[in-house]
């Protein structure tokens, strides 16, 4: 059934991939060379290996969803993209597939998990944009892809805030420094609505001439059924980032949230972390990252544990370019909890993990 499935939305995927590389090629061949095509084609394919120091059962690792498997080659990600963008119009169709769709699409329907973006856009004036559709999050420094990121497993903020959302986004940037978003979703993190309710976003971005970066995102919303009690969340996620120089650059980040209770009490989480980024040359990029991640009423990430997740963690990681369209990266990660919250193998769960993971990374 899987395979059906697969089939029935790949086979015309492919179909209109091949029909717009000959369109695309038409296009070129018979127009000037100062006039670009406004379809553009292209992919991703990120390949990894990983080892978890503590050797969980049935190779799946926890509390993470970039790596996933244990002791397994496997392929993270994998992207192919049309994008088409032509003033006023411009949308996004890509297709997906990996252990980072089985971890964080697993709740979604078949038919939708291997849909990335989906979205049409239509500039209404002069630096005012509506987009609707499957969009990218506007919450968070780090995105799906490994590459745009400074180390290669994402932080504990990142994997547990929303990576794509779906509705409508009014976007404004008034100048080249501020960009300005309002949004209308179906809920955290979901293709398919689950309830009647909507839920609304905000995005406010600022950048200086001189490589400063902050960004101030917020969700609020209700994703319970309606068979449930509504229990309202609400969240807000800072970063700022600054290029000291050309090959030094940090960032800092900072999600807090509340949500409501059965009891209309109110239950609250927080995470936040630093990373730095080092450029040695052409080739070759240091980064590392160190962070805190609190929930002690398992209301993001439940364990079932007297104090649910409260953790510490550190990573280091070096990429290495070996040629303009593929990069090898080698990152080595620590967690360190409150409670033992680790699977084992073999034993009782841990307080402490770890791994290694090492990941060639390919575009076009």
């Amino acid at each position: 059934m899987k395979l059906l499935i697969f089939s029935r939305f790949f086979v015309p995927f492919i179909a209109l991939f091949s029909i717009s590389i000959a369109q695309a090629a038409s296009s070129l061949d018979s127009s000037s060379a100062s006039t670009p095509s406004p379809l553009t084609v292209s992919g991703f394919v990120d390949v990894y290996y990983a080892f978890a120091f503590a050797t969980p059962p049935a190779k799946t690792r926890a509390f993470t969803t970039q790596p996933l498997y244990h002791n397994e080659f496997s392929i993270n990600f994998a992207l192919l993209s049309l994008t088409y963008s032509s003033e006023p119009v411009r949308g996004r169709f890509a297709a997906h597939a990996g252990s980072y769709v089985e971890s964080n699409y697993a709740a979604e329907p078949q038919f939708w998990r291997n849909i990335f973006e989906a979205n049409v856009g239509y500039r209404i004036m002069d630096n005012l944009w509506l987009d609707a559709g499957i969009l990218g999050s506007h919450i968070g420094f780090e995105s799906a892809i490994s590459k745009e990121n400074w180390t290669y497993s994402r932080s504990i903020v990142a994997d547990y805030s929303p990576y794509y959302e779906t509705g409508a986004k009014l976007t404004w940037t008034p100048s080249s420094e501020w960009l300005l978003s309002a949004l209308i979703l179906n809920g955290w993190q979901i293709i398919r609505e689950t309830n009647s309710d909507k839920s609304f976003g905000t995005q406010v971005q600022w950048k200086s001439s001189s490589n400063l970066v902050f960004n101030w995102s917020t969700y609020v919303g209700n994703d319970q059924p309606d068979t449930a009690a509504r229990q309202m969340r609400y969240f807000n996620n800072f970063y700022a980032q600054l290029g000291i120089s050309d090959k030094f650059s940090f960032a800092l980040l900072f999600d807090v949230g509340a949500q409501q209770r059965p009891n209309n009490t109110l239950s609250v989480w927080f995470g936040g972390g630093m990373l730095a980024k080092y450029t040695v040359n052409d080739r070759i990029t240091l980064a590392a990252r160190s962070e805190y991640y609190s929930d002690p009423d398992g209301i993001i990430i439940p364990t079932g544990t007297v104090n649910n997740f409260q953790t510490l963690s550190a990573s280091a990681n070096l990429d290495v370019v070996l040629t303009a369209n593929l990069l090898w990266r080698l990152e080595a990660r620590w967690f360190s909890s409150r409670d033992a919250i680790y699977p084992t193998e073999n034993a009782a769960p841990r307080l402490t993990d770890g791994f290694v993971v090492t990941s060639l990374a390919f575009s076009f």
